[in-house]
């Protein structure tokens, strides 16, 4: 079997390199603030709360090349995040505290401007090294 070769394959990497496209960026936006708005109203789904700190933890892999404190906000969203899924797998229902929907709020607020500040590649990678960790994690238990 022949192996063809993508004629398009530089501008592709090309494009994934280059500049966000905003309105791609605000739908993703949309979708994860109805996720965290349905955990905020005790109405989520389980896949709304993987929404929410899956977007978080892609971020927080950006964060740590971008800044410390930066990478700060986000860890304190991602111990929120494993206190509700505590309580999930304890009684069954997704449930935010106060302090926890302010730091997974400040969280989002601080993907936003992660986001809108990377290209879809930095974005990717960050993707890929975070589901790296988690099938790390995976193995070792």
């Amino acid at each position: 079997m022949r192996r063809t070769k993508d004629r398009l394959a530089s501008l592709k990497l090309l494009k994934k390199a280059s500049a966000p496209d905003p309105e791609e960026i605000k739908a993703q936006q949309n979708k994860i603030r109805a996720s965290f708005l349905k955990l905020l109203e005790g109405c989520a789904e389980p896949s709304d709360f993987d929404t929410v700190a899956m977007h978080v933890n892609v971020c927080k892999i950006r964060a740590l090349e971008i800044s410390e404190a930066l990478a700060d906000v986000l860890t304190a969203a991602q111990v929120a995040n494993s206190k509700v899924r505590e309580r999930y797998v304890q009684w069954g229902k997704l449930q935010v505290t106060a302090a926890e929907r302010e730091a997974v709020a400040d969280a989002l607020e601080a993907c936003d401007a992660i986001v809108e500040a990377s290209t879809p590649l930095q974005m990717e990678v960050a993707h890929k090294r975070m589901i790296q960790g988690l099938l790390k994690s995976v193995k070792k238990t």
